[in-house]
């Protein structure tokens, strides 16, 4: 029998018409797919450069009401605070993940890698050990002085880059022009956004329109209204890793405190998204272990 087709075995191996709509379906299901798999996609590796100009804001000096008669653990009191620059965002997933890559290779360890799925969501599960030394490698990346040392000589030698280490306020070189963790007084001072005596940084009540409490997760930075400064998120989204010690009552140094040194726990401010409104007051005091790693974020601070 000869091996040439016959006519209708021609046809059969043809496409017919509906099999080439079929095709045509599933070739742009599959486009829209993979645009759909790009923006869901792992944030890549970032430059130095993406994250050198991340916007600050310059907190002026001034002298404060620190405090407030409702809470049960800081009486109210004056504070001056020194000038100083603070992010306009908390510390996002995709500034953490460029300092993070880069200190990995220039002899850092973390033991948390942190968690955030979006680039433009604040950075969490960081450990107050983590922050610190994530501000230090941002330094270093950035040709700014490190802050943060194994002892008070301020050496390069010395710059703290790994371990779990309870740092003094001795081996803090508080003159750097590098970038740090908030005291508790500039925090505080910050988020009241110009404002005297209001519970929350935009006035005496807090809505889900103002920030993002009481919800399933962090959102992106920026989604709600920024406070009299122009600082984004000072209630909700993620807690802030301040650099003191927790204390039950306020530091006595009235001219720019920085609180308990070597202390069981750190504060943590402004509340995040598991908190109520009322754990997201502008002077409501959280502590955590500095090993915790849960819902805390940072925001840096610099000179």
């Amino acid at each position: 029998m000869s091996a040439r087709s016959t006519p209708d075995t021609r046809k059969t191996n043809q496409p017919s018409p509906s099999g080439v709509w079929r095709a045509a379906v599933q070739g742009v299901s599959l486009i829209l797919l993979s645009l759909a798999a790009c923006r869901k996609a792992p944030v890549q590796t970032l430059v130095a450069q993406e994250f050198a100009d991340y916007p600050s804001v310059g907190i002026p000096e001034g002298v404060y009401q620190m405090g407030a008669p409702w809470e049960t653990d800081g009486q109210v009191h004056l504070a001056k605070v020194s000038a100083f620059f603070m992010a306009e965002t908390e510390v996002t997933w995709g500034e953490w993940k460029a300092v993070y890559d880069w200190a990995l290779q220039h002899g850092y360890n973390f033991k948390n890698p942190g968690a955030g799925s979006y680039r433009d969501r604040p950075v969490y599960e960081v450990s107050w050990f983590d922050a610190v030394k994530w501000c230090n490698a941002k330094s270093e990346m950035a040709g700014r002085k490190p802050c943060y040392y194994q002892d008070n000589t301020f050496q390069t030698a010395s710059v703290y880059r790994s371990g779990d280490l309870l740092l003094d306020t001795k081996m803090v070189d508080w003159t750097s022009d590098g970038y740090r963790l908030p005291t508790e007084a500039e925090w505080e001072k910050a988020a009241r956004g110009k404002g005297q005596g209001l519970r929350f940084p935009n006035g005496d009540t807090l809505s889900t329109e103002d920030a993002n409490f009481s919800s399933a997760g962090p959102k992106s930075v920026r989604c709600y209204p920024a406070n009299g400064y122009g600082l984004y998120d000072m209630a909700g989204n993620v807690m802030e890793w301040c650099w003191d010690g927790y204390a039950k009552g306020y530091s006595e140094q009235l001219e720019d405190p920085l609180g308990v040194g070597k202390a069981p726990q750190r504060v943590v401010r402004g509340g995040g998204w598991m908190n109520k409104a009322e754990g997201c007051r502008v002077s409501y005091r959280g502590s955590l272990k500095p090993d915790h790693a849960g819902d805390g974020g940072f925001r840096w601070v610099r000179r």
